[in-house]
Formats: C-alpha cells, sequence, structure tokens
C-alpha cells in the first residue's frame, strides 16, 4: 500500500493484539512523529518502531487543533508536511475534532487495519485478534466488535 502516520493509541493495541505485522504488511512505510515514540512505554512497541518500515520523524511545525494531545496534533501535523494520505488514531476525541476539520486525511483506526488484513489474506481471523486486544485490556466497544466482524464477513 501507501505510508501512514501512526499514533500511540492504534500501535499499542495492535501490539496487544498480536497485529503489528498486519501494518508492517500493509503499509511500504509508517512514520511515527517524536511525541508517539515518547508515548510508547512498552519496550516491545519502542523496539519494533526503531525498525523499518517504521521511520520516527520531528514535526516542522504543529497545527493547532485544539484540545487533543500532544501525539495526535504531531500525527496530523507530520501527514499534512509529508503529504501521507493516511493516519491511524484510535483516540476518538482526535477523530472528531478532526472530522469538523476540512483535512483531506484518510483516518484509519486499528479494527481498519484488522479489516484490511483480512481482506488481503494476513490474518485468518479478526475475531481472534479482538479477543486477544480485549484479553490485554484494550477497550473494544460492542459497536467495534460487531462493525469490524462484519466488514471482515466474519458474521
Amino acid at each position: 500500500m501507501e505510508t501512514i502516520v501512526c499514533d500511540t493509541s492504534a500501535l499499542v493495541r495492535l501490539y496487544k493484539g498480536g497485529a503489528l505485522n498486519c501494518l508492517i504488511s500493509l503499509f511500504e512505510k509508517i512514520y511515527i512523529p517524536i511525541a508517539v515514540k515518547n508515548e510508547c512505554l512498552d519496550e516491545p512497541v519502542m523496539n519494533a518502531i526503531k525498525r523499518p518500515p517504521f521511520e520516527i520523524l520531528e514535526v516542522k511545525e504543529l497545527v493547532d487543533l485544539g484540545q487533543i494531545g500532544m501525539g495526535e496534533r504531531e500525527v496530523v501535523s507530520l501527514a499534512i508536511e509529508i503529504e501521507a494520505k493516511t493516519i491511524l488514531t484510535d483516540d476518538r476525541r482526535a477523530v472528531k475534532k478532526l472530522a469538523q476539520r476540512n483535512f483531506k486525511l484518510d483516518i484509519l483506526e486499528s479494527t481498519d487495519v484488522l479489516i484490511l488484513a483480512k481482506q488481503a489474506g494476513l490474518i485468518n481471523s479478526a475475531k481472534k485478534i479482538l479477543e486477544t486486544m480485549r484479553a490485554n485490556d484494550e477497550n473494544i466497544t460492542e459497536k467495534e466488535w460487531l462493525d469490524t466482524l462484519k466488514a471482515a464477513g466474519e458474521i
């Protein structure tokens, strides 16, 4: 596929589901802003983002997005700077803020990565990954659960 700029929430969620390799298989280049790198406290996630296809970049100019976290602000700012078309975040507040603005960015969530991975034949079951995420203390709403399974053709 293309390039993507990733936020901490989705990276950690994919890692906890054992699905970080799905992201790596789907995207040629995965950009991580410095604030996101600094938020990645899980050692395995930190080690993963230090290797290709991940690349850690510094943001030159922050876009004003109001009351959202620094990681999300840097994700959007970096995507605009490098002209990436897609960002990955599970931060619902950031997604709502971005929907209010006229950014021409595709916003993916970790569950979208599972759907794409299933469609590409990279995984056999999105449900198993969702179960693993839940078992590792990731909050998967019932709507996310059902929407993901429907889109993945598992219900």
